[in-house]
């Protein structure tokens, strides 16, 4: 999320606070939540819970890029054939469409036992590479090292 407000926010303060009563005024993260939420590419656990330190999961990833792409007009174009993921069945009904949308434009995968793991977490190294195939759809790899 910090990523792509970095790159798209261009550090916008002026979003409307979220309604997230575990999200602490002035944590670092702060404009970035407000923002998505704003943008309505987070909503959050429930109405007023966040989880601004939990860790996200690759079915949570999913949909936080595929709202990133249908706000910011990515372009997903299809470059692999849809896998059946031996736990297909463990994918959220709100995550299905985005974990196979992700899958589809090689922007994640699954794990090597065939899995995709949606409630696994994402090592930095996934993250990364998740983060870098969007933003070079977006072609906005260099926005993202620019300074704000």
């Amino acid at each position: 999320m910090q990523i792509l407000y970095n790159v798209w926010g261009k550090g916008d303060t002026t979003s409307p606070l979220g309604p997230f009563v575990d999200s602490e005024p002035g944590a670092w993260y702060e404009n970035a939540l407000n923002w998505a939420y704003g943008k309505e590419l987070i909503s959050g656990y429930s109405a007023a819970i966040f989880g601004p330190n939990n860790p996200l999961t690759r079915e949570q990833m999913a949909v936080l890029i595929l709202r990133a792409a249908e706000e910011f007009e990515i372009n997903l174009t299809e470059t692999k054939a849809k896998t059946t993921f031996s736990d297909e069945k463990d994918i959220a009904s709100w995550a299905y469409d985005a974990v196979y949308a992700m899958q589809k434009a090689g922007i994640i995968g699954g794990r090597p036992d065939d899995s995709f793991d949606p409630q696994g977490t994402l090592p930095r190294a996934e993250m990364a590479k998740v983060m870098y195939y969007t933003l070079e759809l977006a072609a906005r790899i260099k926005d993202a090292y620019l300074e704000n």
